[in-house]
């Protein structure tokens, strides 16, 4: 006779045992979670507490809608094992950004193992709205908001020159007369398009109509946001001329930004409820799916079989690992170096004056360590040498590329291309050449980045050796180099490549004391 299951191993295999997975991990991505939700206390992400309560709220509606049968998926452990994979590198490496997605990945991987195919699929939009809780990485952030201040910057300048007001951009920063104001990232336009964009996702949801009529109300966020914004800019160079400058600071500007960020809420219904006019009519904005859902959500409970089991063993192993501390990442090796303070003020005859950099400026670039100086030589054209250097490239400390800054400084790239610096001896080291503008004045231009005894042009190849280094060697110290110098009316352009490669030679053989083994290694 075989023996009757007591009413205690059926809960626990009813009830706890689909739990394990979620508690594993849990314990697994603790620490990327925490990083999310710290991020949801900055504006541009404060929407995001709305995103999981209101994503399970979706969620049940059509699970609610036809109750499917759940059928565990092996096809689910890819995403899983992805996902793991990229919390793995991030969590070796100490960089933070590859557990985030990492999380995400391995999120929707569980529930497509667990519930099976058929559930994935018919969950897939709502799983797709989590993707607006998660901020982006820190690089790409900077990038798209140094783009957005110059566009705000350059549509709200001719704004106000149409309607009468004295307005000059220069860069990022308008000049109004009797005030200089700057177009900073709180004013590029990211703060309203990373809700606008969760808001009319959900709008898009909610409608039920044609396909197109809710890709447009989506997509339609972004021009949106960046137009009022621009308007917001508009309204405080407006105020600053009728009443002054207090104008464009404290209570008065963030009404602003709420005015317009509503502003903003209330076109993209308008817009949903005129496209509902257009063609043939769907049911229009379901406010229902905001309602509380009724039961049953399943047409049969979870089922766990070997497929369950695979899911289980491998986040069991890596929870293991790191409760035993073998998934740490390695200790940040920080070399030992001379500071940029020490650098000789004069080389070979150039004398250098010291330029210092704001505190926004050191705010946002977070450098460890910086040289910025024009140096000069009798009747000679100046050179001005910037080395910003980051002794990590984990946490805060990111690395950020010229091509950003050069127009928020007001100044036009003519030419952009990479070139080979060549130095005496045959040396060569690849650099971004660009061939600038402002008014009257131009300047050439070479920038490039050093880590590790090599010298490259792209950002994109430092991200990856950052990776390789801090798993293998704990290294991820980087350096920013740049060569500016003036170019003169009827210069021809060897003459002024000569200049800098001339002038970096002179300044090479003192770089290792100051630069670890980063200039020791010829290309």
């Amino acid at each position: 006779m075989r023996p009757v299951p007591s009413p205690f191993h059926h809960s626990v295999c009813k009830y706890i045992v689909p739990t394990l997975p979620v508690l594993l991990a849990g314990f697994i991505f603790w620490e990327p979670v925490a990083d999310i939700v710290a991020a949801w206390g900055k504006e541009e992400y404060s929407h995001a507490w709305l995103v999981p309560p209101l994503a399970l709220l979706l969620a049940l509606h059509r699970l609610a809608e036809k109750p499917p049968a759940p059928k565990e998926s092996g096809w689910g452990l890819a995403l899983v094992g992805l996902g793991l994979g990229l919390h793995l590198a991030g969590r070796l490496s100490g960089m933070t950004v590859f557990p985030q997605y990492g999380f995400f990945i391995a999120l929707l991987g569980v529930v497509w193992t667990v519930l099976g195919g058929t559930v994935f699929v018919r969950l897939l939009p709502v799983l797709a709205y989590l993707f607006f809780a998660i901020p982006l990485p820190t690089t790409l952030y900077i990038g798209l908001s140094a783009k957005l201040q110059l566009f705000s910057s350059a549509l709200g300048t001719e704004a106000l020159q149409l309607l009468g007001f004295t307005a000059y951009q220069e860069g990022n920063v308008i000049d109004l007369g009797v005030y200089r104001l700057q177009v900073v990232e709180a004013c590029s336009g990211l703060r309203y398009i990373f809700p606008l964009l969760g808001f009319s996702y959900l709008v898009a949801y909610c409608f039920r109509d044609a396909l197109w009529k809710r890709a447009v109300v989506f997509l339609s966020a972004i021009p949106l946001a960046l137009l009022l914004n621009v308007l917001r800019i508009v309204l405080v160079g407006a105020t600053v001329d009728l009443w002054g400058i207090g104008a464009a600071e404290g209570l008065l500007h963030d009404l602003e930004g709420w005015v317009v960020f509503s502003v903003c809420v209330l076109l993209l219904m308008g817009e949903a409820l005129l496209l509902h006019r257009i063609g043939a009519r769907g049911g229009g904005l379901d406010a229902r799916v905001l309602s509380m859902p009724r039961g049953p959500f399943f047409a049969s409970p979870p089922k766990t079989g070997g497929v369950f089991l695979a899911l289980l063993v491998l986040f069991s192993c890596i929870a293991a690992g790191q409760a035993a501390g073998m998934l740490a990442p390695k200790d940040a090796v920080i070399p030992p170096r001379l500071p940029f303070a020490a650098f000789p003020a004069e080389i070979g005859g150039w004398r250098g004056t010291a330029h210092g950099l704001s505190a926004a400026e050191r705010e946002l670039l977070r450098l460890s360590d910086y040289l910025d100086r024009t140096y000069r030589h009798q009747n000679q054209t100046p050179v001005r040498i910037f080395i910003g250097y980051y002794e990590t490239q984990r946490g805060s400390h990111k690395l950020h590329s010229p091509d950003m800054c050069i127009p928020g400084d007001g100044w036009e790239i003519l030419v952009s291309s990479v070139a080979r610096m060549k130095l005496a001896g045959g040396e060569e080291i690849p650099v971004n050449r660009a061939l600038i503008r402002k008014g009257e004045k131009r300047q050439l231009v070479y920038y490039w980045f050093a880590q590790g005894g090599k010298n490259m042009a792209r950002s994109l190849e430092v991200k990856g050796r950052s990776l390789v280094n801090a798993l293998t060697t704990g290294r991820t110290d980087t350096a920013l180099l740049r060569l500016t110098t003036p170019v003169l009316p009827d210069e021809e352009a060897a003459a002024v490549d000569a200049r800098l490669a001339a002038f970096f030679g002179l300044l090479r053989p003192r770089l290792p004391a100051h630069l670890p083994d980063f200039m020791e290694k010829p290309e």
